[in-house]
C-alpha cells in the first residue's frame, strides 16, 4: 500500500500541548489534594481561570505527577489515533481502475 507524501507537523507543537495539559492537569490535581482528596467539577474551572498565574503552589507529589502524565500521554495518543487514521493512499484512488480491468478478464472467460 503506497502512502501520499503528507506535510510533516512540527514536534514543538505536539512538546508544547504536552506540557500545557500536563500542567493543568497538575493544577487539578493540587487543587484536589488540599481539598483532602475530594474531586470536584469545580476545580477544572478554577485551574483554568488560574492557569496564567505562576505564583499558585503546586503540589509535585508522585500521585499528582503520574496523574498528569498519564493524561496528557493520553490525550497525545488520542491526538495520533486521529492523525494516523486520514492518512490517504494511493490504493484508494486506484480501485475504480482495478474494477473495470477485472470485468473485462472474466468476460473472456465466459466465452
Amino acid at each position: 500500500m503506497l502512502i501520499k507524501k503528507q506535510k510533516k507537523t512540527s514536534i514543538w507543537i505536539l512538546i508544547i500541548i504536552f506540557l500545557v495539559i500536563f500542567y493543568y492537569i497538575l493544577r487539578v490535581t493540587t487543587l484536589v489534594e488540599y481539598n483532602n482528596g475530594i474531586w470536584d467539577l469545580e476545580f477544572f474551572s478554577i485551574s483554568l481561570n488560574e492557569i496564567y498565574k505562576i505564583t499558585t503552589p503546586i503540589s509535585f507529589t508522585s500521585k499528582n505527577v503520574t496523574t498528569s502524565l498519564g493524561v496528557a500521554i493520553f490525550a497525545l495518543m488520542v491526538y495520533e489515533t486521529y492523525r494516523m487514521q486520514n492518512k490517504k493512499n494511493i490504493q484508494e484512488n486506484t480501485y475504480r481502475f482495478s474494477r473495470m480491468d477485472e470485468s473485462k478478464r472474466y468476460r473472456k472467460k465466459e466465452r
